[in-house]
């Protein structure tokens, strides 16, 4: 069996290296320039000090401050991972056809599924860029974005001559475990092929406004809004060449495939407190909010049997193995979604508006619907293609989970 995992190395790569040689490289200049010990920074009003007649103070930034800032940063976050059932599994020459497939017999080895996906950190990239406003209600605005490289998982496990035997588990309607052949000695060849793959991105305009300011710190409320995307897709791909004779002609192959995908668009408001404050050259800042609004959830299942004899296809009927009715089709809900979230970031300037920094995100996601979750075990054989008997009273069931996104933020701002 083979088990790949893969992402968009090249560009997650080069966009890492070529951030590292830039800090690199900013890191050795800053080096070779100095001559004394880091110079301390003279206190500066971050934002303006609330006037003494008012108790809150909106007015613009010092005049002798830079007023805009772009940053960049390299992501590495880790991703809650799904638990994915039990999709194949194997059993060696001469195990009773009663006993192929069954848990129960110590034979039966699970070699796709019975385990977690997306247990893996996924790189990324975020990109922010503000305006200190002179008047107005607000003392900042920004506008941030990010996204996550590709990411993917792969299994495939085949069998030539019956060896060993595969077998698809599944429960039948009346709670009896079963399964399905796909290579067995004298009766067919088959494999199987499964492709999992997440992505995860979003945008965030903000307004802050001013709630404390002194010589080194600052206070800040912002609002504003958010929209995230979060979604993946499991492909099951089933091959079955039977042995030739009788009404099977050579060269027929079955291919059985089952596509589960499932999104998530977050359109919520933010809630938080800004917090920075300066100490010679370094400076830190924080960021907790809570961001409040409902979450859109689309889950779509799509499966597929057809019938080819010597690469021509000679029927294809809907429904696969897993992906069988009701649950074909599109199904969507609302839901409330709340997500707090809470970002923590260490500055080093290292000379004039330009900073280095490190950081850390932590936010938490309620239900979320993932791919791998909407896959029932549960299988009427009458409903296999081409089916025999429509399902009674039965109705899709969407599947969600809380998720935690956390990981380190690596990157550069420029205040200009």
């Amino acid at each position: 069996m083979r088990h790949n995992r893969h992402y968009t190395i090249s560009l997650a790569r080069l966009a890492m290296l070529g951030l590292l040689a830039l800090l690199a490289l900013l890191g050795s200049g800053w080096q070779t320039s100095r001559a004394q010990p880091p110079p301390v920074l003279e206190p500066q009003p971050l934002l303006p000090a609330p006037a003494e007649s008012a108790s809150l103070s909106l007015a613009a930034a010092p005049p002798s401050l830079p007023n805009r800032y772009l940053e960049v940063e390299y992501l590495l976050w880790g991703l809650d991972n799904v638990y994915l059932p039990r999709l194949l599994t194997s059993n060696p020459v001469g195990t009773p056809l009663a006993s192929v497939g069954q848990s129960s017999d110590p034979s039966t080895q699970t070699v796709v599924g019975d385990e977690v996906v997306g247990d893996w950190p996924q790189a990324g990239m975020r990109f922010r860029a503000g305006q200190l406003m002179e008047s107005g209600p607000f003392s900042r605005m920004e506008l941030s974005g990010f996204f996550l490289f590709d990411r993917s998982d792969d299994w495939h496990m085949e069998s030539e001559a019956g060896d060993p035997i595969l077998a698809r588990p599944f429960t039948d309607a009346d709670g009896q475990s079963d399964a399905q052949i796909l290579s067995l000695a004298g009766v067919a060849d088959g494999s199987l092929h499964a492709h999992y793959k997440r992505r995860f991105y979003g945008i965030e305009p903000l307004a802050f406004f001013c709630v404390e300011g002194n010589g080194c710190r600052a206070t800040e409320f912002f609002t504003g809004y958010r929209y995230m995307r979060y979604e993946d897709q499991i492909t099951i791909t089933e091959r079955v060449r039977p042995e030739a004779g009788g009404l099977i002609a050579p060269g027929t192959e079955f291919l059985v495939e089952d596509i589960f995908r499932a999104t998530n668009d977050y359109h919520v408001l933010p809630l938080g407190l800004s917090y920075t404050g300066i100490r010679n050259a370094w400076r830190l800042d924080a960021r907790a909010l809570l961001a409040l609004g409902l979450v859109h959830q689309r889950v779509t299942v799509r499966g597929r049997t057809q019938v080819s004899v010597l690469d021509d296809v000679e029927s294809e009927s809907s429904g696969g193995f897993l992906a069988l009715p009701p649950d074909l089709g599109t199904h969507d809900q609302t839901e409330f979604a709340w997500i707090p979230e809470l970002n923590v970031t260490l500055r080093r300037c290292l000379r004039g508006g330009l900073w280095m920094h490190v950081g850390y995100t932590i936010m938490h996601l309620n239900d979320v619907v993932q791919a791998p979750a909407q896959i029932s075990g549960e299988i009427d054989p009458a409903a296999l293609p081409p089916p025999t008997s429509a399902p009674e009273n039965a109705r899709f069931v969407v599947h969600s989970s809380d998720a935690w996104v956390h990981g380190l933020n690596v990157g550069i701002q420029w205040n200009y």
